[in-house]
């Protein structure tokens, strides 16, 4: 599990996040939206979810194979999120409260 220090400005932790998890800006971007519009509010929290997320994102790469750039196709971004929204209920619950 890959860990990224949350408590940096903005632009150091996107970077941080495509460096370790290889998710580009754009990417990122979506991410931490859809976390918001969920109802993770708190900056620190939500990026502690996209952690998660993310990490999430790159054992399901390992399990396959592959070590290419995160890529999640059309539609598979949403897919993605809601896959880790239903599996991982006690990283949720945490954030939320």
């Amino acid at each position: 599990m890959l860990t990224t220090n949350v408590n940096v400005p903005d632009y150091t932790f996107q970077k941080s996040i495509e460096k370790n998890f290889g998710i580009n800006r754009g990417i990122y971007n979506r991410i931490d939206e859809w976390f918001f519009e969920q109802g993770i509010q708190d900056v620190m929290t939500r990026r502690q979810v996209i952690v998660e997320f993310s990490n999430f994102v790159v054992e399901s790469k390992m399990k396959m194979g592959t070590s290419a750039r995160t890529r999640f196709g059309h539609g598979g971004l949403v897919k993605r999120l809601n896959d880790f929204w239903n599996v991982r209920p006690f990283v949720i619950e945490e954030a939320i409260k």
